[in-house]
């Protein structure tokens, strides 16, 4: 009895080995293609996150809001040590950015396509505004609409 390998033993066993080789390669790819979607999801998320939550935390203390939709801006004032200070938030190109009293602007969040303030004008006590951030990047699309009512408007 010969206790070698023949070559069509050695071929099969070749071709299944390419095989395994080759689903196992096709389903890392695929894998690793939606990972990287995943996280690019994840990342223009959080700037409407980011963005959403640093207006309701601004405006909930606010003393006085103005909302210009039209320009996708709102201003409001707020009391920091006894002194009523000016902020502005708005949209530039892509970006939210939040001016602060000394006229410097500061950048809250990327990816912003658009960024929708309702109702327009200046706030009275009691009311709500609503704000909806949209981000956007390489075909992923992401809308965040959140509300906030300012408690010091007078």
């Amino acid at each position: 009895m010969d206790r070698g390998v023949t070559l069509m033993e050695l071929l099969v066993g070749l071709s299944l080995m390419a095989l395994v080789l080759t689903v196992t390669t096709s389903f890392y790819s695929l894998g690793v293609k939606n990972w990287e979607d995943g996280s690019w999801q994840t990342e223009i998320l959080q700037h409407a996150r980011v963005a959403a939550d640093e207006l309701v935390n601004e405006l909930t203390y606010a003393c006085e809001v103005t909302v210009d939709g039209a320009g996708r801006s709102v201003e409001y004032k707020k009391e920091v040590d006894g002194v009523c200070r000016s902020y502005r938030f708005y949209q530039l190109n892509r970006q939210l950015l939040l001016r602060l009293p000394a006229g410097v602007s500061v950048p809250v969040a990327g990816y912003i396509e658009d960024l929708v303030l309702e109702p327009e004008g200046k706030l009275g006590r009691g009311d709500t505004l609503t704000v909806t951030v949209t981000v956007e990047d390489q075909g992923r699309r992401s809308e965040l609409r959140v509300t906030v009512r300012p408690r010091n408007v007078k």
